[in-house]
């Protein structure tokens, strides 16, 4: 059982209390205890989703057999199997009992098979001979995958390495780590082994117990966290160092969203909350992103790029980096952001030189020898660390280069010892080289692998060799994980022992239960393990390795374990129990790391997995970020649904085939074959169930915008939109872009309607979520919506902002469409300025513009949009020519023009007949053209063409019908304020309304006509005055009504009484023929009253 709850509870382990986060209501509230208004808030919902301490649970508050309600159950699922335990009534639901109900859920026979899986990894833990096979090394049962908020999340990626305390204090750099703080974004660039991360450790030591000293926040970034989900994550996760309330309050609710799989932009919406947090605290912080080179995918960098642009200002960045990142540093550098240290500065001096090696020797060498090991290791930070490694004998330095060279290879001494056990191949005072051949070093770092494989690792004893080979491939070390890869039972000591040296190993961790190889050295033993183990030995490793993550349920490196050790099936069942998984909300929206997974399978694998085949899908299209998909993406997705459509159809499991449909829906509206995708969506809607509501609303959302756009069928369109938004509405995440998406349409839908108030509310709702979570497509909509709405109340100057921010958008990030149409409202707005003649020059400029940008389709609704409206400004102008040449050309594509081109083209024919006197033909056109827009309710089209065959009339000298149709017009725009239908005829209509104005006496249409009388540029328009005008004192009193003042309130400032005040409000409602203080108000501002 599968239901979108609208409300959670959840856990904060920090605060140690409950978050309620009511969704439908937009409430979130600290619970400290189940209260009295937990129950009255829980009494509003049939289900939610509780995240406690003991495990995740559903919450279902059902009805019993006898009708009684009030029953809540608790449902867990694992794969394909659900468990149900009822939990209470209303009144009985603590938070003790939710817990005690998910520890329940959560026990046998799950914990058994776990135990088991436990018992066999122990019992086959020892190193097994080459002749094993990938089969008899792995167990046959699998464990679930439990887990909390942070257990996803390896913490020791959020620690501070540990520093040795052999380290040369670097008193330059740290003094300008210092000044960097004046900047936003400092940034140490250098290659490996030059002591980046070790000098930024030791500047965060030296300020640790300064009071004033920001909090710092550490993430070591490693190649899976090219995920920008995973990415935000870990950054969020340790951005609590600086805000734990707002912080994790923000992470926990993005734990708990569920998201469409289908939007590309999900990560600006949890990115905008960070932000959002972290500007909430007057708390300063530095966030430091060690290895930022490993940083590698686009769609990331553009992320980052966003959080340094909305960096809050007591907020630090630092990057730590092998190389620059494609991040804009000429502009950081430009606006006095950026800070930088680069290799020249992190060169070793020869004074630091020299102080490295008294603090081998305890005494100062000679100057001689610190400028030849200075020249030659080119003040390399790696190469003083193996330079230490070979000179540990507490001998006195030579005075000359030449005897440095040859100091002897095998000297003895306690300090040259690494002491390893013994009981497993190693002797009791097995050393390291003492030498340095300095001409291996002479061409700096590019020689040291070279140098370390001949000179230290080659060193090693044979059982330590293969310690350190099997576990290269590790990206981090804990001991049990090592004994489970190597067999070696003392692994605890070889990693303290080898941290100890300094040389191969840093800790992750205070405790010492986290390691890491240095990257160099790891880099080296990957290069080394290959040749020296094959390929082999090297996928037992990682099946073993496989074995351990999955029994200590670190899911994501278990699947990579698995596609490392090619069990391709293995990793296959391991996505799939991810994917299923109660607990897998967060993780499954890593559609990068998914895309990346399942890309390594083979395509006879998924066939068998349709599940895997749909996650496939959708992954692919959340990472493509182009609204139009290539062929060869096309061809791919269509590939994997087909797939998953036989296996579902198979199963005869018609849900997932919904879901199946309604990707295939999606797929074909972003290659705008509306057609398709309504009959996708059609098919969809009638396999998916109730319960699936985001694939219902994006369902019916294609469906519902195929019916308004391209067949005009406003009122079906109305229907499934508003079905669409309702279901979004239910979703968990209010950061849900189909919601926007949605809302915008049915904004166009009442707009068609021309319903404009309505079609302003939806527009601004999704203008405020789009600006919020800057989602620049739905900007760029709604500003188009909010613009037309503005120009029909003749609201110019603020269409004219809201077009010019939509072009500068499209133009900025090629949205052509948002350009163009933005365009063609600017245009308007210039003809109705009275400036035609430059209008019509900013459209044959975009003309040409899309002609000779690319090949063109001339055929393209846009396109012949952008000809209509050019012929539309031609007539202003008495261009007949080329009016004649467009009717001619146009012809062939009128078929298929959507349903509003096609009438906004039958309007433009119109008038082309009434101003070359062919009346009679404009009448007929008009009249067919009303007899099609009418019953199918577009309203806007009729308006326009009403006024038009107004002027027809007139013309024909039939001027009874000519006021007559007038008077309708009115009566149907009056409430929406229209105002351009009317202004945008020009003179002629002015005279029509003023004769009008003398024989029509209702206060409200007479008030609404004078009002449009006023707005005609011409000033000769007759306009009438109240037939009983307010006096002075009224008009205060209708000033103070329009500002939303109560009587009580108007009767204070006007220093009278309240009864006073309700008679002068009788006497201006009578005056101006109106019944209430809204249409009050309205009417006053049609006539400038105001």
């Amino acid at each position: 059982m599968t239901r979108t709850t609208q409300a959670a509870l959840i856990w904060l382990q920090e605060q140690q209390q409950y978050l309620w986060h009511d969704i439908k209501r937009a409430e979130k509230s600290i619970l400290p205890e189940a209260t009295s208004y937990w129950h009255q808030r829980l009494a509003l919902h049939t289900s939610f989703s509780f995240q406690g301490k003991e495990g995740q649970l559903t919450l279902l508050n059902e009805t019993r057999p006898r009708g009684k309600g009030g029953y809540w159950y608790a449902y867990r699922h694992v794969g394909k199997r659900t468990t149900k335990k009822y939990v209470g009534r209303t009144d009985d639901i603590t938070f003790a009992r939710l817990e005690s109900a998910a520890k329940s859920l959560l026990s046998s026979p799950e914990k058994v098979r776990q135990a088991q899986n436990k018992e066999v990894l122990e019992t086959t833990s020892s190193l097994q001979t080459p002749s094993d096979t990938l089969a008899t090394d792995l167990p046959q049962q699998h464990n679930s995958f439990p887990y909390s908020l942070q257990d996803a999340l390896l913490i020791p990626k959020l620690h501070l390495p540990q520093l040795h305390p052999s380290l040369i204090l670097r008193e330059g750099l740290l003094t300008l780590l210092d000044k960097s703080l004046e900047h936003r974004l400092t940034l140490i660039s250098a290659p490996a082994g030059f002591g980046k991360t070790t000098l930024v450790g030791q500047w965060i030591a030296r300020h640790s117990k300064e009071e004033d000293f920001p909090p710092v926040a550490w993430v070591s970034l490693d190649p899976g966290d090219n995920d920008p989900v995973r990415f935000w994550r870990y950054l969020t996760m340790a951005c609590q160092t600086f805000h734990k309330d707002l912080v994790h309050t923000a992470l926990s609710l993005l734990h708990a969203a569920s998201q469409a799989p289908f939007e590309p932009r999900f990560i600006e919406s949890a990115l905008t909350t960070l932000l959002n947090s972290l500007s909430q605290s007057k708390q300063r912080g530095i966030l430091i992103l060690d290895d930022y080179q490993v940083i590698t995918s686009p769609r990331l960098q553009e992320t980052v790029t966003f959080f340094l642009d909305y960096l809050p200002a007591g907020l630090h960045v630092l990057l730590i980096s092998r190389h620059d990142p494609p991040l804009p540093l000429i502009r950081l550098r430009a606006r006095n952001d950026l800070f930088e240290l680069r290799t020249s500065a992190l060169r070793f001096t020869q004074e630091e030189t020299a102080s490295f090696l008294q603090s081998i020797y305890q005494e100062r060498p000679a100057a001689e020898i610190v400028q030849y090991i200075s020249m030659h290791l080119e003040g390399w930070a790696a190469g003083h660390r193996l330079l230490q490694v070979a000179l540990r004998e507490p001998v006195r330095l030579l005075e000359t280069k030449d005897s440095l060279i040859s100091i002897p290879s095998q000297c003895a001494g306690k300090n040259g010892l690494l002491p390893l056990t013994t009981g497993n191949g190693y002797s009791q005072n097995q050393k390291l080289p003492t030498t340095l051949p300095l001409w291996h070093l002479i061409k700096g770092p590019h020689a040291f692998q070279e140098y370390f494989l001949a000179e230290v690792f080659n060193a090693q004893p044979e059982p330590l060799q293969q310690f350190l080979l099997q576990t290269s491939v590790l990206s981090r070390l804990t001991a049990q994980l090592c004994t489970a890869v190597t067999g070696i039972n003392n692994s605890q000591y070889i990693l303290e022992t080898l941290e100890h040296a300094n040389l191969f190993l840093e800790a992750l961790d205070s405790n010492g239960t986290w390691f890491r190889y240095h990257g160099p050295f790891a880099e080296a033993m990957q290069a080394e393990a290959r040749p020296r183990l094959g390929d082999d030995r090297l996928r037992i490793i990682s099946a073993r390795a496989c074995r351990w993550y999955e029994e200590h349920n670190l899911y994501t490196d278990a699947i990579e374990a698995a596609l490392q050790a090619q069990d391709h099936a293995r990793a296959a069942d391991l996505i799939e129990r991810h994917l299923a998984a109660p607990y897998a909300y967060q993780q499954a929206k890593e559609y990068h790391t998914l895309y990346r997974w399942l890309g390594q399978l083979p395509e006879a694998l998924l066939q068998q997995h349709p599940t895997l085949c749909l996650t496939y899908v959708t992954a692919l299209l959340s990472v493509v970020i182009s609204p139009r998909l290539t062929p060869s993406t096309e061809l791919l997705l269509s590939k994997f649904l087909q797939m998953a459509e036989q296996s579902f159809r198979a199963e005869a499991n018609l849900p997932r085939l919904g879901e199946v449909f309604a990707l295939r829906a999606l797929v074909a509206w972003r290659q705008d074959d509306a057609i398709q995708a309504a009959h996708f969506g059609r098919e969809a809607l009638s396999w998916l169930k109730e319960e699936q509501t985001t694939w219902r609303s994006l369902s019916l959302s294609v469906v519902g915008k195929a019916e308004l756009l391209f067949k005009g069928n406003v009122h079906v369109a109305q229907r499934m939109l508003e079905e669409a938004l309702a279901l979004c509405e239910t979703a968990e995440n209010r950061y849900f872009k189909l919601r926007r998406t949605t809302a915008n349409m049915l904004g166009t839908t009442f707009f068609e309607q021309g319903k404009l108030h309505l079609a302003r509310k939806y527009y601004q709702q999704a203008l405020v979520e789009a600006r919020e979570q800057i989602d620049s497509g739905s900007i760029c909509h709604s500003l188009l919506g909010l613009g037309r709405i503005c120009y029909e109340h003749n609201e110019l100057d603020i269409a004219q902002q809201q077009a010019e921010e939509v072009k500068d958008i499209g133009h900025s990030l090629a949205y052509e469409f948002h350009e163009v149409q933005a365009t063609l409202l600017l245009t308007r707005i210039q003809h109705a300025r009275g400036e035609s003649k430059a209008a019509l020059q900013h459209l044959n400029a975009l003309l040409t513009h899309l002609q000779t940008a690319q090949p063109y389709d001339h055929a393209s609704p846009l396109f012949q949009d952008v000809l209509t409206w050019q012929v539309r400004l031609s007539l202003s102008t008495n261009d007949l020519a080329t009016v004649q040449h467009w009717t001619a050309a146009s012809a062939q594509f009128v078929e298929a023009l959507p349903p509003f081109s096609s009438a906004q083209r039958g309007l433009v024919i119109a008038r082309a007949h009434y101003l070359e006197g062919r009346e009679e033909v404009a009448l007929a056109t008009l009249q067919a053209l009303l007899n099609q827009a009418l019953p199918a309710g577009h309203q806007r089209i009729s308006f326009e063409a009403q006024a038009l065959l107004a002027l027809v009339y007139e013309k024909l000298g039939k001027s009874s019908q000519a006021r007559q149709t007038l008077h309708t017009l009115l009566a149907q725009t009056y409430a929406e304020g229209y105002l351009r239908p009317f202004l945008d005829e020009g003179e002629t209509m002015a005279r029509l309304l003023s004769s009008l104005l003398r024989s029509l006496h209702k206060m409200p249409l007479r008030a609404y006509l004078q009002g449009i009388l006023q707005a005609f540029p011409q000033g000769q328009a007759a306009i009438a005055s109240l037939p009983e005008p307010l006096s002075r004192q009224e008009r205060r009193v209708l000033q103070l009504l329009a500002d939303e003042r109560s009587n009580a309130e108007i009767a204070h400032a006007m220093v009278v009484s309240i009864n006073t005040i309700r008679t002068q409000t009788r006497s201006i409602y009578r005056k101006l023929g109106v019944h209430n203080r809204s249409t009050a108000v309205a009417i006053a501002r049609q006539l400038r009253l105001l």
